[in-house]
């Protein structure tokens, strides 16, 4: 069967996209995770419309619209001290996550 290079193209191009999809599916959706200094106290914190799903001191949320100092500071208000965030899987720093407890 032959198929046309323009089948072929949409093909690929879908192949290339699937490839390169975030770890955040594979992830079923975190993008955030946070590690509070006290247990949050529910299994599910809510920091203005963004669901933090929490087990002890260890939370975790989808991404948010919100910027990532901002996430973390809703979190901190809401359930208490931030003491570790990272976004993407990438840790904020000690600075940025000083501004999250402020």
């Amino acid at each position: 069967m032959r198929r046309s290079p323009l089948i072929l193209a949409a093909l690929s191009v879908a192949g290339l996209a699937m490839a390169a999809a975030p770890a955040t599916a594979r992830d079923g959706g975190i993008y955030y995770r946070a590690e509070l200094a006290q247990p949050a106290g529910d299994d599910k914190v809510i920091a203005k419309n963004m669901l933090w799903r929490c087990n002890e001191t260890r939370c975790a949320a989808a991404k948010s619209r919100s910027r990532d100092v901002v996430a973390c500071k809703r979190l901190a208000k809401k359930a208490g001290e931030v003491v570790r965030f990272s976004v993407g899987g990438v840790e904020m720093d000690a600075a940025t996550l000083a501004q999250c407890n402020a």
